[in-house]
């Protein structure tokens, strides 16, 4: 009978230490996994952060008075103190050296009046500013002239032989005009176009798809979505599927003559065999708005 009560005593004695060791390790458990998360960000901050504020913020910048806030205008004489005067407001204290919010860096403005023509068989041809033509110098000088130059077309003007691209292969350009097209075709590094396909961030076996997403819509719900990348992947069945759901219609790029999927950079995905969706940032059928709103 002794023996009988000492070993249920034993017994119940190894039932607590399993269950205080069992505890302990739920207790240790938590705790790692509660290590490894992030504190919260403090609910305060966060209250202070709603629509209606930072609406307020974009009125008064993109009010009339700040004048678009270009580099070097009395907009942005404006923007910047509205800015410093918020900081102010939130407690920040100025970080740099100078006891300022702001970093002084040398600026110099070009304004221009440009005018271009060209002569082909003796025809003299204007050319219209800023539709079929575009000046640009870096050259701080107050009248620049090119007179009676021949002209050379070199496409986007670039030279990358890891490509098999060289834009000016057996071209003579000395002493001629060199006309290029505007918007640079995209790479993944400028420093290195080939790091894409050598070394990518995530190994390209490991990317579902690529969706550019260079702009977005800023004025409001609509029935549709362009998609520039229409006819090129199996996303556009996705993105009409996706669409349909949302009760919105998916259409295919109405300007494919202009070549916008080949020059934006999801392209340097597709050639990989990345599926890849781009979509415009100028949809048409804006809910509730008249035909030619946006």
């Amino acid at each position: 009978m002794f023996r009988q009560a000492q070993h249920d005593s034993e017994e119940i004695n190894m039932n607590r230490l399993a269950r205080f060791l069992v505890g302990i390790s739920l207790f240790c458990t938590m705790s790692l996994l509660a290590a490894d998360q992030p504190p919260p960000p403090p609910q305060a901050a966060l209250d202070q952060i709603t629509g209606n504020g930072l609406l307020e913020h974009i009125k008064v910048l993109g009010s009339d008075e700040f004048e678009g806030r270009a580099p070097g205008s009395k907009g942005e004489e404006l923007s910047i103190k509205y800015i410093a005067s918020e900081f102010k407001k939130l407690g920040l204290k100025p970080g740099n050296p100078n006891g300022t919010y702001f970093q002084e860096v040398a600026m110099v403005g070009i304004k221009g009046a440009v005018t271009a023509a060209y002569t082909v068989k003796g025809k003299r041809m204007e050319l219209k500013v800023p539709d079929e033509f575009v000046g640009f110098t870096s050259q701080i000088k107050t009248e620049i002239k090119v007179h009676d130059s021949d002209v050379v077309f070199v496409g986007y003007g670039i030279v990358a032989p890891e490509y098999g691209w060289d834009d000016f292969k057996d071209v003579n350009v000395r002493g001629k005009t060199i006309v290029v097209l505007i918007n640079d075709p995209p790479v993944p590094d400028p420093n290195d176009p080939s790091k894409l396909d050598e070394n990518p961030l995530y190994p390209l076996y490991h990317t579902l798809a690529d969706i550019n997403i260079d702009g977005v819509n800023p004025w409001g719900k609509t029935g549709d979505v362009e998609n520039i990348s229409y006819g090129n992947s199996t996303l556009d069945e996705l993105l009409a599927a996706t669409s349909k759901r949302h009760s919105r219609g998916a259409k295919p790029n109405s300007e494919p003559e202009k070549g916008g999927f080949y020059r934006a950079d999801q392209f340097e995905f597709s050639k990989l065999g990345v599926p890849s969706l781009y979509l415009s940032s100028r949809p048409k059928d804006f809910i509730g708005k008249p035909v030619d709103y946006g």
